[in-house]
């Protein structure tokens, strides 16, 4: 697949989105361990944001794409 390279800041984005949003959520699982919900819930919602973030992204990179083939 050959990403244009006007794309590649959208892709990068995308990327640095997802990983953190998959990281904050055992983050947040330890702070309710130790007993913080409130800073757990905190970290449950920047993980929410970081996951609407990367779908607004992923949604324009899907449109932006040329077509296979």
């Amino acid at each position: 697949m050959c990403i244009p390279i006007q794309l590649l800041p959208l892709v990068a984005a995308t990327a640095i989105g997802s990983a953190l949003a998959v990281l904050l959520v055992p983050v947040a699982a330890g702070q309710l361990i130790r007993g913080h919900p409130i800073h757990a819930a905190r970290t449950i919602g920047a993980a929410a944001l970081c996951i609407a973030v990367v779908t607004v992204l992923a949604t324009g990179l899907a449109t932006s794409m040329p077509p296979a083939g």
